[in-house]
């Protein structure tokens, strides 16, 4: 099934899984997928040399974790292996046999050591899971969360955040340069604009809560315009009014490995991380401003901006908590992607996306996307669920909906699920809602989501609170009397 946005051209499976996208017309990424709807192989491949840009081929475990990596970028090979702790967060990294990174973390999923080629790391945290101090470095943080101070020796970087908690100024030390780095953000929380030392660099438009539309000069003229195509929040194509275009490269988790010159079929930027995200290679730095993950790169501070917070890959954490709190999902409210950072990400900085079980058919998509359209195309539905092997623990039982492809689990960032499940139930668009309060733990493992799903015969509604009590036939209205 093929889909067109502008010069991207996508094509789907039948279930929903991305087949090719080929973006201005000098790269033609595919993919193929194993019996599971996991991700074996993709490549980019440029149009004039065809040379190949970026291979990935992947292997996974039975809980469908990537276990295995091989990968090629502009020529250069890799091989990686990936292994987990109990609790299912990264435990080590080996990189062509050898083991490059290894990771130990506390009862609550704080990273309490690293261990690397060149260095060992062990770090210390609060009753609140306040970093206190990674190595040399120390740590300060705000009575309500944020982080806003770090001391490397008589280095000393500071930080300001508003009463939302965005990150508005950080200054930084005379040996890092000196500068003042300022933002300013708009009635949504987005970040519409950035300064150094009192002069703007940048100003951005949006086109969704995630997804930055364009970039304009003082007075408002566009600089560059993004086309969006397979992620919510990192294009497929930059275009700038001298009529260049220039095509990201991304990995499995969206990050940006290569930009390349549309029209000379050329790499201009290449970008490398390590598992947790932090830049090891950046060829053309300020370039443009999307990196690991798709988040916005900030290279003067090293933070990764994704929705909501900042990211701080050098400790691998958030640098304030939640501001969901625990309606995140996480009983940490400054661990990112649960520790699993390889196959999850957490796009918006609110939850935490794992995409083994986020295919869903044509079906349910198509009433997901009306439902967007209902409640707000500036609304991100986040899909936490959908399509479910029958080897899967959840949605494995006989006749599931989910395994039937007539199911999906979803979340709405900045809105409680009781309200998500209400609009959903009004909207006539679901056969079947349930809700799970923030908060809900299953038996099997289910956390706090809203289900909605396509079943045949008389509407079905229900709920569970946090508190254990069950609903039968309907569920709390919102707002709650």
């Amino acid at each position: 099934m093929p889909v067109n946005i502008g010069p991207v051209s996508m094509s789907y499976r039948a279930d929903n899984a991305l087949l090719q996208t080929v973006s201005g017309g000098n790269a033609t990424t595919t993919f193929a997928y194993d019996s599971l709807g996991q991700v074996l192989f993709s490549a980019t491949v440029g149009d004039i040399n065809a040379d190949t840009l970026l291979r990935q081929a992947f292997t996974y475990d039975a809980l469908g974790r990537v276990v295995g990596l091989s990968e090629r970028v502009q020529g250069d090979t890799a091989t990686y292996a990936y292994a987990y702790d109990a609790a299912g967060r990264l435990s080590e990294v080996r990189t062509g046999g050898v083991v490059t990174q290894a990771y130990t973390y506390d009862l609550n999923g704080n990273r309490t050591r690293v261990v690397t080629a060149s260095q060992t790391l062990t770090a210390a945290y609060d009753a609140q899971d306040r970093l206190l101090n990674n190595g040399t470095a120390t740590y300060v943080h705000a009575a309500t969360g944020e982080r806003t101070l770090t001391v490397v020796g008589p280095d000393t970087t500071r930080y300001r955040y508003d009463p939302f908690g965005n990150l508005r100024d950080v200054w930084l030390p005379s040996t890092q340069g000196g500068a003042h780095v300022q933002y300013e953000v708009d009635p949504q929380q987005r970040r519409t604009a950035r300064l150094v030392n009192g002069v703007v660099t940048n100003r951005w438009l949006y086109q969704s809560q995630l997804a930055i539309a364009a970039e304009v000069d003082s007075v408002g003229n566009p600089v560059r315009t993004y086309v969006y195509g397979a992620h919510v929040n990192v294009p497929e194509l930059m275009t700038t009014p001298s009529g260049q275009t220039f095509r990201f490269v991304t990995d499995q988790l969206g990050s940006v490995r290569l930009v390349m010159d549309a029209l000379a079929d050329t790499v201009v930027q290449r970008l490398d991380y390590d598992a947790y995200g932090r830049v090891v290679r950046d060829t053309k730095p300020g370039f443009q401003p999307f990196a690991y993950a798709g988040g916005e790169y900030e290279p003067l501070t090293g933070l990764v901006r994704f929705g909501a917070r900042d990211y701080d890959a050098e400790t691998g954490r958030w640098t304030a908590k939640d501001p969901a709190g625990f309606l995140g999902q996480d009983e940490n409210l400054y661990a990112y992607a649960g520790g699993s950072p390889v196959g999850d990400t957490d796009p918006s900085g609110l939850t935490v996306l794992n995409p083994r079980h986020y295919v869903v058919s044509d079906s349910v998509m198509r009433a997901l996307n009306a439902f967007n359209r209902l409640i707000g195309c500036d609304r991100d539905i986040l899909i936490t669920g959908g399509d479910r092997p029958r080897s899967s623990v959840l949605g494995a039982r006989s006749g599931s909906l989910h395994t039937r492809g007539l199911a999906a689990d979803i979340r709405v960032p900045g809105q409680r699920n009781l309200q998500t499940a209400n609009q959903a139930a009004r909207s006539g668009l679901f056969n079947g809602v349930g809700w799970y309060e923030e908060g809900y733990q299953g038996e099997n493992g289910e956390g706090p989501h809203v289900h909605v799903d396509l079943r045949a015969g008389p509407p079905a509604r229900w709920g569970y609170s946090a508190s254990g009590e069950v609903f039968h036939g309907s569920f709390p209205a919102f707002p709650p009397k």
